[in-house]
């Protein structure tokens, strides 16, 4: 019998492999998680509320664009019915040269004078349609992510000092 228990440090060694092991399936497993959680399909409520905010902006830059075209007319030499006839537009934008209507600014005057019946609408064939039951909210997507997100930080860095460790014990790890 030699002076060196190589049979224990041979265990030690077999150890330390299989921990790593185990803490690099476990990040692997949570990076598949995170994948999972952020191609989860969204939930209705979440495309209500992208909806609704998309109402309020579009009908927000409506207003800005009808009074910016509206103050043309607080000149009084501007109040003629040539004037209105070439700067108004229902779309709130001035047309001014036979522009061509743009898309946005008829989204802009719909979602500014009918929001609210175009939200019951929207929000009526959102309901009607069918949707994943594997759905995550938002700020649940968030979250989870957050937290996969920091113990996979905390096992790569456990793993860094793991193999750190062991190469400045002298022990030539293989990566």
């Amino acid at each position: 019998m030699g002076l060196f228990d190589f049979a224990s440090i041979r265990r030690s060694v077999a150890g330390l492999e299989q921990k790593l092991k185990g803490m690099q399936t476990e990040v692997e497993e949570l990076r598949r998680q995170r994948v999972r959680v952020m191609t989860a399909p969204t939930s209705k409520e979440d495309v209500k509320e992208m909806l609704s905010a998309w109402l309020a902006s579009n009908s927000k830059k409506y207003r800005e664009a009808l009074h910016e075209t509206l103050s043309k007319f607080r000149n009084p030499r501007n109040l003629t019915q040539d004037d209105m006839a070439r700067y108004m537009s229902i779309t709130g934008a001035a047309q001014p040269g036979g522009e061509s209507l743009r898309t946005q600014d008829v989204d802009q005057a719909l979602c500014a004078l009918f929001a609210p019946l175009l939200k019951d609408a929207l929000f009526k064939e959102i309901e009607g349609m069918e949707w994943s039951e594997n759905t995550i909210n938002n700020a649940q997507r968030v979250k989870d992510a957050e937290r996969l997100d920091e113990r996979i930080h905390q096992l790569d860095t456990e793993i860094a000092a793991l193999i750190s460790d062991a190469e400045d014990s002298g022990i030539n790890w293989r990566r």
